[in-house]
């Protein structure tokens, strides 16, 4: 689970769809397959899901977002719509988010996996990662 906030945005819509580009390229940062993503924003499903970015259901401003999820097709993902009311997780870390001051991302793991190994392999691999539309607040391994 990855709270993360940006200032780069105009509409709710776009926040999601960079919210699906952040969890792509972890994804593949960490070079996971078979990744599910969850989004409780129905345009936003329905344009990831879509064959073509040509499609009438990809909106313009996601274009760019979509296309790198797209892009993204070793991770061999699935996005499916979740009910708004059923993402209340999702919710409440997106306001704590929103209150963030730090700057520095506070990583856990308890994924008892990783504590066989010694480290968090994904920790580890986003200790370094820079974006400059986004800025991780928190992330943690289950």
């Amino acid at each position: 689970m990855i709270q993360a906030s940006t200032s780069k945005t105009h509409s709710p819509l776009l926040a999601e769809a960079l919210a699906l580009f952040l969890a792509t390229q972890i994804a593949v940062q960490v070079q996971a397959i078979g990744v599910t993503f969850l989004t409780d924003n129905l345009t936003l499903a329905k344009a990831a899901a879509s064959p073509t970015l040509s499609d009438a259901q990809v909106p313009w401003e996601l274009r760019q977002q979509i296309a790198e999820y797209k892009k993204a097709s070793e991770l061999n993902s699935k996005i499916y719509h979740i009910k708004r009311n059923l993402n209340g997780v999702a919710h409440d870390c997106a306001q704590q988010a929103i209150r963030q001051t730090q700057s520095l991302p506070i990583f856990s793991c308890s994924n008892s996996a990783h504590n066989m190994l010694g480290n968090c392999p994904i920790a580890s691999s986003l200790q370094n990662f820079f974006s400059q539309e986004i800025v991780l607040h928190a992330v943690n391994c289950l």
